[in-house]
């Protein structure tokens, strides 16, 4: 069941990861992990693979297109969906950047929820296919 996939939240601001790693939970989502820097999604993907990165769009060592194409160069194969939270974003910002979806901030957690379950049904789905 895609409420087992395995899902990573970066965000450099402690209070936000915890945040939605708790409401996650509370609607049970059950492999949840979060790191607070993109190097650490980096390092985290060297480990292990996952479903789905939640991450905001600014981090201090590097931009989130950067981020975003080392991971797609990298683990090309097992590629996780992202979802980017942010102000700035928009559907059009995703397609271009090879996002799976955004979240708008403030984050309405009932919406943020649905794209996230939307996400992990179509990314299981897909896996079944190959």
């Amino acid at each position: 069941m895609f409420k087992t996939s395995k899902i990573l939240i970066v965000d450099d601001n402690s209070m936000i990861s915890f945040y939605l790693k708790n409401q996650l939970e509370q609607r049970g989502f059950t492999n949840i992990e979060i790191t607070h820097q993109a190097k650490g999604i980096l390092s985290c993907l060297e480990s292990k693979s996952y479903q789905l990165v939640i991450c905001n769009e600014s981090f201090p060592e590097m931009t989130i297109d950067d981020l975003i194409l080392r991971v797609r160069l990298r683990w090309y194969q097992e590629q996780p969906c992202f979802m980017i939270i942010s102000e700035f974003w928009d559907a059009s910002s995703c397609i271009f950047n090879y996002v799976s979806s955004y979240s708008s901030q403030p984050i309405e957690i009932e919406s943020f929820v649905k794209k996230i379950t939307e996400l992990l049904f179509q990314k299981q789905k897909e896996s079944r296919m190959v």
